[in-house]
């Protein structure tokens, strides 16, 4: 009864651990130092990303301290953070789903365009028991294609912590865009 039982719960648990560790294998992983070892670089900078317009990133934000992989914890949280500048008043913030081994996944909406030329910032954070860890900034790029038919979708956006804001990123002259705001 025992083994029937036992064996019943491993093919119910068994689809769920199998998507997640399938939904990790599509993630982009990105090394986040937690604790440096002296180096600064190694605590400020994180690796530069570029995704497609109209596509939806997977992020899995892999935690390390001292170089070594720290597992994942379910009572933290990994904040992801993008926008024009790290001073801008507007940006868009997404929160993990999920974590495996060491990793945070972080589903992304819908990508917009990006303004021409010009990379954006982004940082990640780790929260655990109302304390905030910053692992560093980096540059994000978002290419310029007609190929996803979806890229000018609305994003939600986050203001002085209301998120009922939207921007949508529409070219203006070859090349150039326009950042609009809209508050519902």
């Amino acid at each position: 009864m025992k083994k029937t039982l036992l064996t019943i719960a491993l093919l119910i648990t068994l689809p769920a651990v199998l998507a997640t560790a399938a939904a990790r294998d599509w993630a982009v992983r990105v090394p986040c130092e937690v604790s440096p070892t002296g180096d600064a670089t190694l605590n400020t900078a994180l690796k530069p990303l570029t995704f497609q317009q109209g596509t939806t990133p997977l992020i899995s934000f892999d935690q390390y301290a001292a170089g070594r992989s720290v597992t994942a914890s379910t009572n933290a949280d990994a904040i992801f953070r993008f926008g024009p500048t790290s001073t801008n008043q507007y940006y868009v913030s997404v929160t993990n789903h999920t974590t495996e081994s060491n990793g945070y996944l972080v589903q992304c909406p819908t990508l917009g365009t990006n303004t021409a030329d010009t990379a954006w910032w982004y940082t990640v954070y780790f929260e655990e028991s109302g304390y905030r860890y910053w692992t560093g900034n980096g540059r994000l790029t978002i290419l310029k294609t007609t190929s996803t038919e979806d890229g000018l979708n609305w994003q939600k956006i986050i203001s002085g912590g209301t998120p009922t804001n939207y921007v949508q990123a529409v070219e203006i002259t070859s090349g150039r865009y326009q950042l609009y705001l809209v508050t519902e």
